[in-house]
């Protein structure tokens, strides 16, 4: 008799809330579909399930068997110790109150925990890039970035040293994007991922009167993502609060600068000093 492996949810990724069984079940499926139809990818779904009740492989077992029965079933794995199965199916055919109702009849009890299509899953991270002086480093960065897969979008901002990334946290990690950028020849910092809430301070140059700082704070109030914006009108500094996965300073700087027709200019507030200043000099002499 064969011997069942299960699958531990423990070494699952973290960024999901019900995990990702990836390998394949252990029990070969009836056919997922009757035979003559054709089933686009578009509506696989996938459904997480509490089974409450098992105690051993052999229960386990009997569950993924069952459910692998029913017809419209892709894949089904049971995870015995975290007392979970997860069910990859084709809603033309099954739904998740058959698959429930499969699992009872085996003797155990079964609740409906997750559900999710397989439409792309998307979140953003914003990193800070160190050792940038150049548009050829920035370049270099976001072409390795967007050769990776499950990166959907990726820009880097040499002015604010960050990288914006959109990808699938279904494939990739932030920290694999960490070691991506490191491995281009560049410090990466983590700044912020999914909703986190960030905030910034930008220098104004150019600005004269409190009326223009005004247009300014209204300007940057409107953008989406955009949640609070306090203005020193002596230090012409602004504190921008904001969700990183809508929006971020490249943004603030582009709205800022086109409000004064190309009179103001935007930079991040050198709160380093002379660290920031050098900085800034070493950038405007490679451009």
């Amino acid at each position: 008799m064969a011997t069942v492996k299960l699958l531990s949810l423990s070494c699952l990724r973290n960024e999901s809330s019900y995990g990702d069984f990836s390998p394949m079940a252990h029990y070969p499926s009836m056919p997922k579909y009757p035979k003559g139809f054709s089933v686009a990818s578009g509506e696989e779904k996938k459904a997480i399930f509490s089974v409450n009740g098992m105690s051993c492989s052999a229960c386990a077992g009997s569950v993924e068997k069952a459910i692998k029965r029913l017809s419209g079933i892709k894949e089904a794995v049971v995870d015995v110790l975290n007392n979970k199965a997860q069910v990859i199916f084709y809603p033309t055919f099954v739904n998740e109150e058959t698959i429930r109702e499969t699992i009872e009849d085996v003797g155990f009890q079964a609740l409906l925990i997750a559900e999710e299509t397989n439409e792309k899953t998307s979140q953003v991270c914003r990193i800070r890039i160190k050792g940038m002086t150049c548009t050829s480093c920035s370049t270099t960065v976001e072409s390795a970035l967007q050769l990776i897969p499950g990166i959907q979008k990726a820009q880097v901002a040499l002015a604010t040293e960050e990288a914006e990334i959109q990808y699938d946290p279904q494939i990739l990690t932030h920290n694999q994007l960490l070691e991506a950028i490191e491995d281009t020849g560049f410090k990466a910092i983590l700044i912020s991922t999914g909703e986190d809430r960030s905030k910034i301070l930008l220098k104004v140059d150019g600005v004269h009167t409190d009326n223009s700082m005004s247009i300014i704070e209204s300007s940057l109030r409107a953008l989406p993502g955009v949640e609070d914006v306090d203005i020193d009108p002596e230090l012409k500094k602004l504190s921008v609060s904001y969700k990183s996965d809508t929006i971020g300073p490249r943004d603030f700087i582009q709205v800022i600068e086109s409000t004064g027709s190309g009179r103001f200019k935007a930079t991040i507030f050198p709160e380093g000093g002379g660290e920031q200043s050098h900085r800034q000099e070493e950038i405007e002499y490679c451009r």
